[in-house]
């Protein structure tokens, strides 16, 4: 697994390698016009692969590289992108997919997950809660956690009539039950 920060500071790197490279074989051919360049030639060859690893590596982030949230402590919790199909944790197998996200519970406490639905509607017959045990790990279908461990806000404007938001936390360190009780 690696952080989803390193793959956007790689996807950076890769964009501005592509733009310098860009640059260089153009100023390199613009020198020689008369006979073919050999560090002009090698430029392009790097921008071509650069270029290739960018159009890899975007699509792959957004749509198939699930998340994976691990919870070392209720305070220490690491974002990844999962990148190695073949890695099982707690006898979870992961897959691939763009709304599939993995918890793994490394603390000794249990965290929970709540559904929260915005909008025109009633927000305590909507909101479900699924519990996450200690030291276990489980794949969900979202895409995303909009609150991680966060408190969450009572009102969110919504521009449809209904908006589903996740959150994910320790049992004991937020007062989810207060919203889905209002």
């Amino acid at each position: 697994m690696i952080t989803k920060n390193n793959i956007l500071i790689l996807i950076l790197a890769l964009f501005f390698a592509f733009i310098y490279g860009m640059y260089k074989e153009s100023s390199l051919n613009n020198k020689s016009k008369d006979k073919p360049n050999k560090k002009a030639n090698a430029f392009g060859f790097f921008n071509i692969s650069s270029l290739i690893l960018l159009l890899l590596l975007i699509p792959s982030y957004i749509w198939i590289f699930p998340n994976v949230l691990v919870f070392e402590s209720c305070n220490k919790i690491q974002k990844y992108i999962l990148i190695n199909p073949f890695k099982n944790q707690d006898g979870i197998s992961f897959d691939y997919g763009n709304n599939i996200s993995y918890v793994i519970n490394e603390t000794n406490e249990n965290l929970e997950i709540v559904q929260l639905e915005y909008g025109n509607s009633n927000n305590s017959d909507e909101n479900t809660k699924q519990i996450i045990s200690a030291n276990t790990a489980e794949k969900f279908e979202i895409a995303k956690f909009d609150f991680i461990n966060q408190i969450v806000p009572k009102h969110i404007r919504t521009k449809s009539s209904k908006r589903t938001y996740y959150y994910i936390g320790c049992e004991s360190s937020n007062e989810i039950n207060s919203i889905l009780v209002e």
